[in-house]
């Protein structure tokens, strides 16, 4: 791996680099390495061929919030090289937002999270969906064809009924609730999709950082950002800090919260099916299948 890094490192940096270490604890999705060149340290990520649509998007989106006066990853480049994609961005010194157990410190890290999605949800984009034609361009699905996608995944056949997951009636009623999405008429805006403090790092001086854009996407304002807070317990915990740095107060985050749900639902609907085509044992297993279809079906 280090001819690989060397290689992209003269390419795009003009030099290789002094010293590369591998960061092992940060790195689910990619090989993660802190690389320091010419007196400056960046990170490099690398992964398969296929996953540099991904990182033309995460620069696509980092480049749209460069003038938001958001602490965020710089991009200095993407690519292929010998079959590894790559994207190499500016390190950023601090600590993992998930590594700071104070509570205040976190309360304070979701309220920022909310502020800094009320400026890059007032972005405008081409389209839709969690894919961009290229680097310079937007998310290139319109709502209807992203949707039809979604539903006919997840109800074009009988899969959730043949593997006892829904109900037959279940199954009739979830997609009737969905397809009512498909009277939002809206402009596309730009959605982080994975806000979390594993997502933020805090500088020594304090300052929050935003980073990792890979889940980023076309979406009605806020809600993509808002259906992955709700849908886990540290989200949920911290919801009304988060509101409160939005500037959404929690009457019209209940004004919204049915249209969030839709969004919510498609997304459990979605790791259920991947768990069970893929044998994911956490996401396939029957307590969290049982809890989930609950959980859905008491949504308001």
């Amino acid at each position: 791996m280090e001819q690989i890094i060397n290689k992209i490192s003269q390419k795009e940096l003009g030099s290789v680099p002094d010293s590369i270490e591998a960061i092992i604890d940060k790195g689910k999705t990619n090989q993660v390495y802190k690389v320091l060149v010419e007196g400056t340290y960046y990170i490099f990520r690398l992964n398969n061929r296929d996953y540099l649509k991904t990182y033309e998007k995460e620069k696509f989106c980092i480049d749209k919030i460069q003038n938001l006066n958001i602490p965020s990853s710089i991009c200095y480049g993407t690519g292929i090289e010998n079959d590894n994609s790559y994207i190499i961005l500016n390190y950023i010194e601090g600590m993992n937002g998930l590594d700071l157990k104070d509570e205040e410190e976190q309360k304070r890290i979701w309220t920022k999270l909310g502020e800094f999605t009320s400026k890059f949800s007032e972005i405008e984009v081409e389209g839709c969906g969690m894919e961009v034609e290229d680097s310079n361009k937007g998310f290139f699905e319109s709502w209807n064809k992203f949707l039809d996608s979604k539903l006919d995944n997840l109800f074009g056949s009988n899969f959730f009924v043949d593997k006892n997951v829904l109900t037959e009636e279940q199954s009739i009623n979830l997609k009737n609730r969905l397809e009512e999405m498909y009277k939002w008429e809206f402009t596309p805006r730009l959605n982080h999709g994975n806000l979390n403090t594993s997502n933020a790092v805090v500088s020594p001086d304090g300052t929050v950082y935003l980073i990792d854009w890979g889940n980023g996407s076309g979406y009605r304002a806020s809600y993509a950002d808002l259906a992955d807070i709700i849908a886990w317990k540290e989200g949920q915990k911290y919801l009304d800090y988060f509101l409160e740095g939005y500037g959404m107060s929690k009457e019209d985050f209940n004004e919204i919260e049915h249209e969030v749900n839709n969004v919510l639902i498609i997304q459990f609907m979605d790791l259920i099916k991947k768990g069970i085509e893929n044998n994911y044992e956490h996401l396939s297993n029957k307590e969290f299948i049982e809890k989930t279809v609950k959980r859905i079906m008491e949504m308001k």
